[in-house]
């Protein structure tokens, strides 16, 4: 392996999190998952682009693999160049179609990652393909063999947000829908508090399904509570009742419904979950 791979495989950590599936920790902290069937595999997001990633997945499995988007952004989106073809909602198609810009695509480590990205170069942030996109609706099923993904349209983060449920094992991998931090912040792109909050009711109406909840940043896991610790969070918004401290996310004023520590993703009250809304 040459000193350019291992560098590029030093980028990420994998961790088994149940039979068949894998958590893909990424270099700027966002977190992709890759999901295996008995005949064919699904990799969940594709991280902020970052070379190494396609060699990575293909050194974790020898199944056909797929690549499915919970959502348009960047840190999500940004690798599936590195991939033929994708699958996302329509919802976040002006998303996905600004990443044909490489200058663009690459802006998120550049901004997270500054010494990173200047060390590194432009390399590490290739384009491989013209990819393909497909798009998929709410209630799709995708097989893999012995167990399925199921999308769950969840428009809130962004308009194109889905979780989706494997079935089998029953996990649902949330995205950025369910987090510690929510960003409701995107003028363009995210919808209003009352279209999130019913997305997460019906998560909530579907935990019949899933036992395991998987979230896209952080440590992966979200807490017994955290889906219902969101809905009040929503709740004390609409109402008022919420503590409205001033804030910014990448550079857009904001407010948040808790107070951030000095890590501003993290509550100072140590709580669990936040939104951050305009």
């Amino acid at each position: 392996m040459s000193a350019a791979e291992t560098m590029e495989r030093e980028f990420y950590r994998t961790e088994r999190v149940a039979e068949g599936v894998t958590r893909i920790r990424c270099p700027v902290g966002e977190l992709c998952y890759l999901v295996e069937g008995e005949e064919t595999a699904a990799l969940i997001d594709a991280a902020s682009g970052y070379a190494g990633l396609r060699e990575l997945v293909a050194s974790l499995t020898d199944k056909p693999v797929r690549l499915f988007l919970t959502h348009g952004h960047r840190d999500h989106s940004g690798g599936m160049v590195q991939f033929e073809e994708a699958w996302a909602h329509p919802g976040d198609t002006r998303l996905l179609d600004k990443l044909r810009d490489d200058e663009f695509r690459s802006g998120y480590p550049k901004y997270i990652k500054p010494k990173v990205y200047s060390a590194l170069g432009p390399e590490y942030f290739p384009r491989l393909f013209d990819t393909k996109l497909h798009f998929f609706e709410d209630g799709d099923t995708f097989p893999l063999g012995g167990t399925e993904l199921e999308v769950l349209h969840t428009p809130g983060h962004t308009r194109g947000s889905v979780c989706f449920i494997d079935t089998a094992r029953r996990l649902i991998f949330t995205g950025d829908t369910v987090n510690r931090c929510v960003l409701l912040t995107f003028p363009e792109d995210s919808t209003d508090l009352l279209t999130y909050r019913a997305s997460l009711e019906r998560i909530q109406a579907r935990s019949g399904s899933y036992d395991r909840m998987l979230a896209s940043h952080f440590n992966g896991e979200v807490p017994a509570g955290g889906l219902a610790e969101l809905i009040a969070c929503c709740d004390d918004i609409a109402s008022g009742r919420d503590g409205h401290f001033p804030a910014e996310m990448f550079r857009l004023p904001c407010h948040a419904a808790f107070e951030p520590s000095h890590i501003p993703t993290f509550r100072k009250d140590g709580g669990w979950g936040n939104i951050f809304y305009i």
